[in-house]
């Protein structure tokens, strides 16, 4: 069964929403085919650098990427303050990598 394997690395983030009582404590959630993995937590900030790679074996590339920007001190409700979800395939696409290739599985 092949797979394939997916590098990739969380960043930054800018200008996250504050709260009522100050500065956030940001990290950011990466989850793929039911694998979590999470930043550290960069304390008091808004604008949080993190630099952390993640590698993932994944099944298929059509499988969804959902990362996730959440706060460490806040109420489960309210602490998600972003997020996004790709597929590899559609960032390869658009990269121009030929969609009929063995790597699509």
């Amino acid at each position: 069964e092949q797979h394939a394997i997916l590098r990739l690395t969380v960043t930054e983030a800018t200008d996250l929403p504050g709260t009522v009582l100050g500065e956030r404590d940001p990290f950011c959630a990466v989850e793929v085919e039911g694998v979590l993995e999470r930043t550290r937590v960069v304390p008091s900030t808004r604008n949080p650098c993190w630099n952390e790679s993640f590698v993932f074996e994944m099944k298929s590339l059509l499988s969804p990427v959902s990362v996730s920007v959440l706060d460490r001190h806040a109420d489960p409700e309210v602490s998600m303050m972003g997020s996004v979800d790709f597929r590899p395939i559609d960032i390869m696409t658009r990269a121009g990598w030929p969609r009929d290739a063995d790597y699509f599985a």
